[in-house]
């Protein structure tokens, strides 16, 4: 089973680099392969967490290739843990004061969406998994995105009815943009 599993996140990963590299190449078919490839992925990692005794539910996941790592964002569990990709040993993890519901990758950093009622975006050390600051977002707040230079972040509140904009920088929400209905996904 590790080994099955290994063997697919290389592949995963290494079609993934190709994707960034070529993306103006990529075909529908092919993309639904790597789609297909990381569903499997995070089942398999569903199932690594739920051996354990206690309640986890994977909500979102990155792949960090630079450190071989694997970050995945716990709802139940209220935590953020970091995988090697080399053995599927748990390196690191973070608990989060509210619901973790998205992750990822800046630069340094990883971006975590979290809340109850309230929302809040972290901005936590990729390596150690140290919170450097909790930004305040809106409603329930969900999923992220982020620009090729990680300056910007936006946030989706789904409860709010809007995105939020964060500036990385100085560390701020500096404006929202209201939408018509529970915006949960930004690609």
């Amino acid at each position: 089973k590790s080994t099955k599993a290994k063997k697919l996140i290389i592949d995963v990963i290494s079609i993934r680099q190709a994707t960034d590299r070529n993306d103006n190449k990529m075909t529908n078919r092919n993309m639904i392969k790597i789609n297909a490839a990381f569903i499997i992925l995070f089942f398999i990692f569903s199932n690594l967490v739920a051996q354990e005794n206690s309640y986890f539910s994977p909500t979102d996941f990155e792949i960090d290739t630079e450190n071989n790592q694997l970050i995945i964002a716990g709802k139940t569990a209220r935590e953020i843990r970091s995988y090697n990709l080399s053995d599927f040993s748990l390196e690191n993890s973070l608990i989060t004061d509210l619901t973790p519901k998205a992750v990822k990758l800046a630069g340094d950093n990883l971006l975590i969406t979290q809340s109850y009622s309230e929302g809040e975006l972290l901005v936590v050390d990729k390596n150690s998994l140290t919170i450097k600051s909790g930004i305040k977002v809106g409603h329930g707040a969900c999923d992220i995105a982020i620009t090729s230079d990680f300056k910007t972040a936006f946030v989706a509140n789904q409860f709010s009815n809007d995105i939020s904009v964060v500036d990385l920088e100085s560390q701020k929400e500096t404006k929202r943009i209201s939408v018509l209905r529970q915006p949960m996904q930004l690609e």
